[in-house]
């Protein structure tokens, strides 16, 4: 409480409204380079297909609070793309 009333003491702070970010990967980007990634991990052998309880639901919010651009996806998907090339099946 004391540190609010000092900064409105010193003027306040500025607000600013947040306008949405048009690079930013929506929803479907994210979930279908999630599938990929999970394809990927799964032939790696990292992931255990009949386990995917954990790892999966903690990417999928570790990627959505990261805020990911199209760009972002694009190469995570390139990196996924390469373990699946590059993997014995």
């Amino acid at each position: 409480m004391l540190a609010y009333e000092w900064r409105m003491a010193l003027g306040g702070f500025p607000v600013t409204a947040r306008t949405p970010d048009a690079d930013l990967a929506g929803g479907e980007a994210v979930q279908g380079m999630l599938t990929h990634l999970e394809q990927a991990l799964v032939q790696l052998g990292f992931l255990d297909p009949a386990a995917t309880k954990k790892l999966m639901p903690r990417l999928n919010q570790l990627f959505n609070r990261a805020e990911l651009r199209q760009e972002d996806i694009h190469i995570l998907r390139g990196i996924a793309k390469a373990i699946l090339e590059r993997s014995p099946r």
